[in-house]
């Protein structure tokens, strides 16, 4: 994590359940997106690639609960691990996807580095932070997504 910071790379923290994760990361349209300024939504950030059998698949499932919980406080964003920005793109324009989309920084071992202090190198792949900002699931499909998004939007 040190050494992405000391090259401003931006990368996600570490996703240990019950921790802050805090990040700040700029979206395709130029959109920073600030863990502290989403505060009291939960937020769910979407692992994937437009060359992602699995999770193209479940996107359908993903945008379902999107629908459902988006007005009682429910954010996404879909971090992509295409290596071509233009595909993740295109991919989110075929899937009418309505949430910001962020691309995993790639060239001369920076994807590497992004993904030894993130080590998320496996998608799909699900990471659901509180209102809090806390990790609380961190999931590899969206079977039981719903319902940990209805758990968090309904705790009181």
């Amino acid at each position: 994590m040190r050494r992405a910071k000391e090259k401003m790379i931006e990368v996600l923290p570490l996703p240990e359940l019950g921790q802050p994760f805090d990040f700040v990361l700029t979206a395709t349209d130029g959109t920073r997106i600030e863990s502290s300024k989403v505060r009291g939504k939960v937020v769910l950030i979407d692992c994937w690639a437009s060359w992602c059998g699995p999770c193209i698949r479940e996107l359908p499932d993903v945008k379902k609960v999107f629908e459902k919980w988006h007005g009682r406080g429910l954010e996404i964003v879909g971090l992509s691990l295409d290596g071509d920005v233009m595909a993740a793109v295109a991919a989110a324009k075929s899937h009418d996807i309505p949430w910001p989309i962020v691309i995993v920084p790639s060239g001369d071992g920076v994807r590497e580095l992004w993904t030894e202090a993130s080590r998320i190198d496996v998608i799909p792949r699900l990471l659901l932070v509180d209102q809090k900002g806390v990790l609380s699931a961190d999931l590899s499909s969206a079977e039981k997504l719903e319902e940990a998004v209805a758990a968090l939007l309904n705790r009181k």
